[in-house]
């Protein structure tokens, strides 16, 4: 075989070789955010979430109570309004067990206006100790140690019956 004849087949493979590449595909680091506590998600709070499904329509999503639009109405018709849960409200005068029992047995309202439902069927006591932690975040310093203080004279008090 002649060398010449092999060059032009030689002049195709370098030509084809040398030609235009396929630009490699680009890699993005991600590992630097890993790193950023601003990044990092914060999990919500263990009763946040059964607040906001079971109590917030009725005492408002941040525990301010009763819409502002509907208490005139509510009050004209002798009614009394749903309490707000935050500082302005008087959650924070009840012992944790009292607030429990509400939370799974509802209340009977006297006139069946307004009663507050019972939640029992769908969560258990740890979820409502969950759900009145949760409200204490909008609770003042000293509400939240009265609170505690009354749960614990409660505790102390009816330990012994059991």
């Amino acid at each position: 075989m002649k060398v010449w004849s092999v060059i032009p087949v030689l002049v195709v493979f370098l030509l084809a070789a040398c030609g235009p590449q396929p630009e490699p595909t680009p890699t993005i680091d991600f590992t630097f955010l890993s790193d950023e506590p601003w990044m990092t998600p914060t999990p919500p709070h263990p009763g946040e979430t059964n607040y906001n499904t079971y109590c917030a329509h009725c005492h408002g999503y941040e525990g301010e109570g009763q819409l502002a639009t509907t208490v005139e109405n509510t009050l004209s018709l002798g009614m009394t309004t749903v309490p707000p849960h935050d500082a302005t409200g008087h959650t924070w005068e009840h012992p944790d067990e009292l607030l429990v029992q509400v939370i799974l047995e509802g209340i009977d309202n006297p006139l069946n206006q307004y009663p507050m439902s019972g939640w029992g069927y769908v969560l258990d006591e740890q979820d409502a100790l969950d759900i009145i932690d949760y409200m204490r975040q909008w609770w003042t310093p000293e509400q939240v140690a009265h609170q505690a203080a009354i749960t614990e004279r409660w505790n102390t008090r009816y330990d012994d019956i059991d």
